[in-house]
């Protein structure tokens, strides 16, 4: 198991937050509550952040009005958390919106605290090191939404963690990681929930680097349509999908546009042990993806191109066999891809229905090889 560094730091400085404001303000601690502005820029330092904290001593709900909500607009260290049950609402939201703008945040944490973000949210506007965080059952619902936007927006971050913690992008443009900019991270673990339209990992040339991951059992990204770099020629782009962790495909506007991988370029969908599930019978989309090469597989050191006996993948025409397969339910009528160790341990009784589907998984792939030489 591959370990992912979420940003432990967070926490700490929020409870510490919290402790200063208990006994009285401190001097990082800018607002609270309904005192807390739609433009936070006071700007502080790595140890000293500017704070503001919607929720200090139990839920509340603040609407910052149609200006929408910037935390760092020109300025870096800029941090704001919503806690307790709180609401946060806004016509959008900026995580870093200058090229000076770096190392913001925005937490929220806890059961029930929510930010109705409007329209757009952008993580890394022009800023790089800025981060989003939804947490301990928290929810974010947006229109869209980008992670490093521009050229000078890299290493920003979207954390979705936890069980009950989840995001809902409703516009069909959906999620973009990487616009322009490079080495920004998306992250759906430990049972968080991330539902999108579109999704795009490196979507313009320069893009490079750009990297989502789901991990752990019951983590999903259910999405419309994935592409990975493959409309300009953005390099070291990814999605990777381990420990368990599920991303679903559905409601694309073709099937052979359901997942595109411009794997010529060096970028991939990754597996350790985790599972694509796309609406349909993709099983010839899948042969022709693993011929591209687009699939790699963690071996245990680094990550290798994984061919045709790396892989187990089939249509699955009803939810109990692709419950056996997968262990998540309401995937009947998907084909569904995993790493052969990936796989659940299936009831006896099912075992004829999936050793068929891996046999024409296979049979498919390795057809469709021979057609292409």
């Amino acid at each position: 198991m591959r370990l992912h560094r979420v940003l432990r730091r967070n926490v700490s400085v929020f409870c510490a937050s919290l402790a200063f404001a208990t006994s009285g303000l401190h001097a990082d601690i800018i607002a609270t509550d309904n005192n807390v502005p739609s433009i936070m820029d006071v700007g502080g330092t790595e140890d000293d952040p500017a704070t503001y904290i919607l929720g200090l001593a139990g839920a509340i709900s603040r609407d910052v009005g149609n200006t929408g909500a910037y935390v760092g607009l020109s300025s870096s260290y800029n941090f704001l958390v919503v806690a307790s049950g709180s609401t946060l609402t806004s016509k959008g939201g900026i995580v870093g919106s200058g090229s000076a703008s770096q190392y913001n945040m925005v937490a929220l944490t806890g059961s029930g605290t929510s930010w109705a973000a409007g329209d757009r949210i952008d993580v890394g506007k022009d800023g790089s090191n800025n981060h989003l965080s939804v947490e301990e059952g928290a929810h974010i619902t947006v229109g869209k939404t980008y992670v490093g936007l521009t050229g000078t927006a890299h290493h920003n971050t979207l954390n979705i963690l936890g069980a009950g913690s989840s995001m809902t992008v409703s516009s069909s443009t959906g999620i973009t990681l990487g616009s322009y900019g490079s080495n920004n991270i998306l992250r759906v673990g430990y049972g968080g929930t991330l539902t999108t339209g579109m999704a795009y990992i490196g979507f313009n040339a320069g893009a490079n680097d750009n990297e989502a991951i789901v991990y752990g059992r019951g983590s999903t990204w259910s999405l419309k349509q994935l592409s990975i770099a493959s409309y300009f020629d953005g390099t070291g782009n990814a999605l990777t999908i381990e420990d368990g962790g599920l991303v679903r495909v559905s409601g694309y506007y073709s099937l052979n546009s359901a997942v595109a991988i411009n794997s010529s370029d060096n970028n991939f969908l990754n597996f350790n042990d985790g599972f694509l599930a796309i609406d349909g019978d993709a099983t010839e989309i899948i042969a022709g993806l693993i011929d591209d090469g687009a699939f790699r597989i963690w071996d245990g050191s680094t990550w290798q191109i994984a061919g045709v006996d790396d892989l187990l993948f089939g249509y699955f025409d009803n939810d109990s066999d692709a419950l056996a397969f997968s262990g998540y339910t309401e995937l009947g009528g998907y084909t569904i891809l995993t790493n052969v160790a990936g796989t659940a341990i299936p009831e006896p009784s099912t075992y004829a229905a999936l050793a068929g589907c891996a046999v024409l998984g296979l049979a498919i792939a390795r057809r469709y090889q021979r057609g292409r030489r």
